[in-house]
């Protein structure tokens, strides 16, 4: 029991001094780029890009990030508890070369904006519906699973721009990103 209540405590110790590590950075550029296609989802080629002052490649739709390969589906529109609108994004996650099962909730950080500003995760109402609970099933190498992921909109009408990264431990190998129209009811 002692052993289990040092690991927790060293765990706990070793989230808080990531989480404050990752506090610290600061970014050339705060601007997410505005929609670019009236069509319900842009491109998912992936194009490799760096900026001047980020030299980690930017990947558009899908790409890999480390071990894992990380595409950007789409997005579907739904309620959370509270009657509030919702974007649910429909990923692939899978585990190229890692030999440790791995899962989205751990080793990936999914940040989604909309109108210039992050949303904020909200569990979906009808959750049954969706994999939002796949987020933390481990994959094994060479697995993938599909894995949803929702924030609260801020209006129905704004596309959004998805972007995700290496949580911020792993962080260093760049970013897929894409931006999705939201569809109308």
């Amino acid at each position: 029991m002692k052993r289990k209540i040092i690991a927790l405590s060293m765990l706990a110790a070793l989230c808080s001094a990531a989480f404050l590590a990752g506090c610290g950075e600061e970014s050339q550029s705060s601007a997410v780029p505005a929609a670019t296609s009236s069509s319900a989802e842009t491109s998912s080629t992936p194009v490799s890009s760096t900026t001047e002052s980020n030299t980690e490649p930017v990947m558009e739709g899908k790409g890999t990030l480390g071990n894992y390969g990380i595409e950007i589906l789409g997005v579907n529109i739904g309620e959370n508890y509270e009657g509030e609108k919702v974007a649910i994004v429909s990923f692939i996650f899978s585990n190229i070369s890692s030999d440790e099962a791995s899962s989205f909730g751990v080793y990936m950080n999914p940040k989604i904006y909309q109108d210039g500003v992050e949303l904020a995760f909200s569990g979906p109402k009808e959750s049954e519906k969706y994999k939002t609970d796949a987020q933390y099933s481990k994959v094994q190498k060479g697995g993938s699973l599909e894995v949803d992921y929702s924030v609260k909109l801020s209006n129905t009408t704004s596309p959004i721009q998805v972007e995700v990264s290496e949580s911020s431990v792993f962080a260093g190998t760049g970013k897929v990103t894409k931006t999705l129209e939201l569809p109308q009811e």
